[in-house]
Formats: C-alpha cells, structure tokens, sequence
C-alpha cells in the first residue's frame, strides 16, 4: 500500500504546478487543469481509505476468528 503522504504530495504539485501556470501564462490553460485533476486527488484518497477499512475488517475477522477457537491446553 502507498504512503498516505504521497496524496499530500500529489496535492502540493498539482497545486503548484497552477500556480506558477497562473502567475506567469494567466488563469485560463491552469484552472481547467487543476479543476479537472483535483477529483482525482479524492478519489486517491477515498480509495486508501477504503483498502485500510477493508484491511482492518479482515484483521479483526482473523482476531475473532482465533479467539473462537478452542485452545489447546496441555
């Protein structure tokens, strides 16, 4: 799984990406751009959040699952 940062990172770029584009070409090639590609950095986001909900469902499956074993005692 990839770092919750690199979405931060991604963001950063993207961000400053359009604003030098603004700064030095005007707001017309960069805001579609970024207005386009920001979704995307939700959709990054949304999707990690998903993979750890699933992750820690399963981990709490596997927890329930050994503790409803029975233990062999010797």
């Amino acid at each position: 799984m990839k770092q919750p940062w690199s979405f931060a990172w991604f963001s950063v770029a993207l961000s400053a990406i359009v604003l030098v584009a603004m700064l030095f070409g005007g707001p017309e090639p960069s805001l579609p751009t970024f207005l386009c590609f920001l979704p995307v950095v939700f959709f990054m986001v949304a999707r990690a959040i998903k993979e750890l909900t699933d992750r820690v469902a399963y981990l709490e499956s596997v927890l329930q699952d050994q503790s409803a074993a029975p233990k062999d005692e010797d």
